[in-house]
């Protein structure tokens, strides 16, 4: 600021030589500026007492201001001001972006995760029998927010010796080393941030293929309420160019603010459901207090389709690489033209249409990849897609359409099944 106020004065004696005002403005600014203004006295963090919040601890670093908030119990870490990396409020959400990956791979021993945030959702994977962890986050001052204020949530991360964590850029890190892993999970990123499209490309995407171990699996998480239906599938043909196989799992069933994986494989092989229930075991003995038989039930409930057999749905979009940054240039403009009703997030109705696309196309009964799933566990596949549409339905005001859709869910679950359904706030119990 004192450089630019410097500059305007050899412009104004510049420009007008003859006017003592103009020439003794910008130093008298100069002279308020050091003598009456206090920079101490502007807030480093915005805090909106109407949301009952509470400013916890902030850092200053070169990435920016760096802080934890506590919203009424739910603490966050904001980024300056703006970008929220999760918080404890939403714990059970971010830790299925671990549990889902983890589950679906066959022996996951080795994992790395490219972003951390508050570490809940890296915590969860200290519920799995790995042998191997590395997290890396771009920003120092985030892990230790997460160390120092967000302990009692990552299911003792820090201290435990199987894990290491690496203030890095994770793409750069995967670039630069040797090692290979089981599973790779790609956080939850804002699309329109700087920089963030280039983790969707085909280039970043081959670099992650290459650190996969023989059988193992990428998970990129997206969020689709701050993605429109074409970055979407630009991103799916991407994926689709790397990977020989991709499927989509949900991360929740919230119809304003959906969250999905991209799951990328390097071969095609149908989903092994006593791998599965195997995985489930070692969760049931961790920290979950969900019912056996509703946890070996929940992976299925989660599957959203087989991208690899619907390549026609894509095969006009086009392909995000470094040299031709799509994401990286669209994101923000859908972002600014969603503020004023000219774009639509894929969410909500958009997405009913898709899933409605997807399974005319391929069936959950003629799907390859769910080929070895005994009945019931295909109910389980048709009971997620129909608790979507009735939250979603019920979201919209559309009661019929709603309770048509509950009434399909609760016939194909003989349990009941403790899911989040956000915004939805719909909530339904199956009767044995």
């Amino acid at each position: 600021a004192v450089l630019y106020l410097l500059l305007a004065i050899l412009v104004v004696q510049g420009a007008s030589r003859k006017s003592f005002v103009l020439r003794a403005a910008p130093a008298a600014g100069l002279i308020f500026l050091f003598l009456f203004f206090d920079p101490g006295s502007l807030a480093m963090v915005r805090i909106n007492p109407a949301e009952n919040e509470k400013l916890i601890e902030v850092w200053e670093g070169s990435s920016g201001t760096v802080a934890v908030i506590d919203r009424g119990g739910d603490f966050r870490i904001k980024i300056n001001n703006y970008y929220t990396l999760g918080g404890s409020g939403s714990a059970l959400r971010e830790e299925g972006q671990t549990h889902i990956p983890l589950l679906i791979h066959p022996n996951p021993k080795s994992v790395f995760f490219l972003g951390m945030g508050t570490g809940i959702t890296a915590g969860a994977v200290l519920d799995h029998p790995v042998e191997r962890v590395v997290i890396c986050e771009l920003i120092p001052e985030v892990i230790l927010a997460s160390r120092t204020h967000f302990g009692e949530f990552v299911n003792g991360l820090f201290d435990d010796e199987r894990v290491e964590i690496i203030a890095e850029d994770g793409r750069n890190y995967l670039q630069g080393t040797p090692e290979k892993f089981d599973v790779i999970i790609a956080d939850l990123f804002f699309p329109w941030r700087r920089g963030v499209g280039f983790l969707y490309t085909r280039e970043h995407f081959q670099s992650v293929q290459s650190h996969l171990k023989g059988g193992g699996l990428f998970a990129q998480w997206l969020p689709l309420y701050q993605l429109s239906q074409e970055e979407f599938f630009i991103i799916a043909r991407t994926m689709l160019e790397v990977f020989t196989q991709v499927t989509l799992w949900r991360g929740d069933f919230f119809t304003t603010r959906p969250i999905a994986a991209l799951i990328g494989q390097t071969e095609r092989r149908p989903l092994d459901p006593e791998s599965v229930l195997q995985n489930v075991g070692h969760l049931s003995r961790g920290r979950t207090v969900i019912d056996r038989q509703v946890l070996e039930g929940l992976p299925f409930f989660f599957y959203g389709g087989d991208l690899s057999e619907n390549r026609n749905l894509w095969e006009d979009s086009a392909v995000n690489t470094d040299d031709r940054p799509l994401i990286e240039y669209f994101s923000p403009i859908t972002q600014r033209e969603e503020k004023i009703g000219e774009r639509i997030w894929f969410n909500s109705d958009l997405l009913i249409d898709f899933y409605n696309q997807f399974a005319e196309q391929v069936p959950p009964r003629q799907d390859p990849y769910l080929r070895n799933l005994s009945s019931q566990q295909l109910e389980y596949v048709l009971a997620g897609l129909s608790f979507y549409k009735a939250a979603a339905y019920r979201k919209a005001g559309n009661s019929l359409e709603a309770e048509r859709f509950a009434r399909e869910f609760l016939a194909r679950v003989p349990i009941q099944i403790p899911v989040e359904s956000g915004a939805a706030q719909v909530s339904f119990e199956a009767q044995n």
